[in-house]
């Protein structure tokens, strides 16, 4: 049985933000931590942080791993809306309008600032064809450091989250 999967989808963030010198790096005590268990991405919840074990790099999404915001992560889900208005798959540009209508003032609202004027970039999670088949209707904003290979600690919320550390799947 194929299990369906979220498309993962962003807008394409238009000032990059430059980071230097955060390594998070230099504990004198060295600790196991297990890693963290893969969760299906439709159990992602608003107020949850968490990283995509390949590493948001593909469009489709199946499996996430939940983190406590205070741990790095790449993603955090701040807002849910639900598909309300069609009784067939609209097709995925009509999904992507309905979800920069959903998610970009909540952005704003959430971090207190604009994508353009956050170290923050915009995504979501949305139904491809397959999940809408199966019931999948909801639109879940995301917040991402705004730079590849970077991760964040800490909640997104009202300019928070702005400490980075370099990602260690990053190459």
């Amino acid at each position: 049985m194929r299990s369906s999967a979220r498309r993962l989808a962003a807008i394409v963030p238009l000032t990059v933000l430059s980071l230097a010198g955060c390594s998070g790096y230099g504990t004198s005590q060295a600790t196991a931590t297990p890693s963290p268990a893969a969760t299906s991405a439709f159990q992602v919840k608003v107020g949850e942080c968490f990283n995509v074990p390949d590493d948001g790099t593909t469009e489709s999404v199946t499996r996430v791993e939940k983190v406590a915001c205070s741990e790095p992560h790449t993603f955090e889900a701040f807002k849910s809306s639900k598909l309300t208005t069609y009784d067939s798959f609209p097709g995925t540009k009509a999904i992507k309008t309905e979800a920069t209508g959903a998610c970009t003032d909540a952005f704003q609202e959430f971090t207190g600032g604009t994508p353009r004027a956050s170290i923050f970039q915009l995504k979501w999670f949305v139904p491809d064809e397959e999940s809408w088949v199966r019931g999948d209707r909801e639109i879940l904003c995301l917040v991402t450091p705004d730079e590849d290979g970077v991760q964040t600690t800490g909640s997104a919320a009202s300019g928070g989250g702005t400490a980075v550390t370099p990602s260690p799947t990053a190459s």
